[in-house]
């Protein structure tokens, strides 16, 4: 009988080869991508009912379109793993004997502190490779942030603004594209605001 974390595993995988056929990789990327989908199974993203592996799905594909032969297989194994310490019970040791260091450097660079100030201070000085799994990130998360509505959008992009900024990745291709990203929602955000009739006097 298939226990219930295996059928969950298969739901994960199911939805990856939906949405995309998985490209050929590293034996490194593979073994994070099958981790990535044990840790994530089950979980859903944020007013969607698509399964959560998806996401890091879209990242590893965008660092891959982006950075072509420069995405290394530690980058793309990061990619698939930078929020499994953040939001499953997956530890960054875990990461660390299963990846080794520079895996679980990106890892946790992409893992939120305690508070802002000290996530900030991470990402300014995570490695590069680190740096474009994160703008990869905020790529894919604004995508379809205006769903959510105009206050709460606002807020993330500004949030994701300052993370960039910390991360001084503007002279990159990845980092002007996140960049581009946070400035479409916030227009999105004006005029929405615009569309709303003013009360009456």
């Amino acid at each position: 009988m298939t226990s219930d974390v295996q059928q969950k595993e298969m739901t994960a995988l199911h939805a990856l080869r939906f949405f995309d056929d998985i490209p050929p990789c590293s034996p490194l990327e593979s073994r994070a991508m099958r981790f990535a989908i044990r840790a994530h199974a089950g979980q859903k993203r944020k007013g969607s009912e698509r399964p959560y592996i998806v996401h890091p799905k879209a990242v590893s594909k965008i660092l891959r379109a982006e950075l072509g032969g420069n995405a290394t297989p530690s980058m793309l194994a990061g990619a698939w793993l930078h929020d499994v310490v953040e939001d499953t019970a997956a530890t960054l040791a875990d990461i660390l004997d299963e990846f080794g260091m520079v895996v679980a450097r990106y890892v946790d660079c992409c893992t939120k502190a305690e508070d802002t100030k000290k996530t900030l201070a991470r990402l300014a000085a995570a490695p590069a490779g680190a740096k474009l799994i994160k703008c990869a990130d905020i790529i894919d998360n604004l995508k379809d942030i205006e769903y959510f509505g105009v206050a709460r959008a606002e807020k993330y992009a500004s949030e994701k603004a300052t993370q960039l900024s910390a991360m001084v990745v503007l002279d990159t291709a990845l980092g002007y594209k996140a960049l581009h990203e946070v400035g479409r929602v916030f227009n999105w955000c004006d005029l929405k605001r615009k569309e709303v009739p003013c009360p009456p006097k």
